[in-house]
């Protein structure tokens, strides 16, 4: 074999294995190109699914927050309302006892018998005109 030959080998080598290495790439490339979309579609999904997940998670826990601020607030307003239901009743009784007090001390007043026959003329007329 002389070096004409082998350069001819070498040369035809060499494109055989350009050849097989071009497609590898091309098939390898269109491969990675594949798998990179795949790969970004699905890894969106997840992403997406997730931040749903995580959003729906923080939506019934503030839901929770607020059925506990609502229920506070309601508690609080019946204890208001139930003390002062019990201030105004509390309050009537003392005026109906107040006005029987009243009643009575104005009765024990005018029972009181007044000696007339040792007043003056003065002190007669004017404890008549108070009556």
């Amino acid at each position: 074999m002389n070096a004409q030959q082998i350069s001819e080998i070498v040369q035809q080598s060499y494109a055989v294995v350009s050849q097989y290495l071009v497609a590898f790439l091309a098939t390898g490339g269109g491969l990675v190109a594949i798998s990179y979309f795949s790969f970004r579609f699905f890894a969106s999904k997840w992403l997406e699914t997730k931040f749903a997940e995580r959003l729906q998670n923080l939506r019934a826990e503030q839901d929770k927050t607020i059925r506990y601020v609502q229920s506070t607030i309601d508690r609080e307003i019946h204890r208001a309302k139930k003390l002062y239901d019990s201030e105004f009743t509390a309050l009537s009784e003392c005026w109906a006892l107040l006005r029987n007090a009243y009643e009575h001390s104005a009765a024990s007043l005018i029972s009181i018998p007044v000696p007339v026959q040792r007043m003056s003329q003065e002190e007669f007329e004017r404890h008549l005109g108070m009556s």
